[in-house]
């Protein structure tokens, strides 16, 4: 299924409307939302057919971070030259 065809769901644009309605309503929600740690969701309880009725929060993931192996690790790991290894993107650099 190709993204056009999953914009064009029922359910797609449901989501998009609670989530939309929801964040606008979140004081400072781009600043909570790009603080939250990688791998942490947004839970959607209970979809109704009102979405003023739909309850949304975020769910920080702090396992994630916590087994994730460290750059250093996977060079010690891999015995790999660290030249070998491309150079480390920051992901804030990537956003506009």
């Amino acid at each position: 299924m190709t993204g056009r065809s999953i914009n064009n769901l029922s359910i797609s644009r449901y989501i998009i409307q609670v989530l939309d309605r929801w964040a606008a309503k979140q004081p400072y929600f781009e600043d909570v939302y790009r603080s939250l740690l990688f791998g942490s969701l947004i839970l959607i309880h209970d979809m109704a057919s009102n979405i003023e009725d739909v309850e949304v929060q975020f769910l920080p993931n702090t396992r994630f971070v916590q087994s994730v192996a460290t750059v250093n690790l996977l060079q010690d790991t891999w015995n790999l030259a660290k030249e070998a290894w491309p150079p480390m993107i920051h992901l804030d650099t990537l956003r506009p």
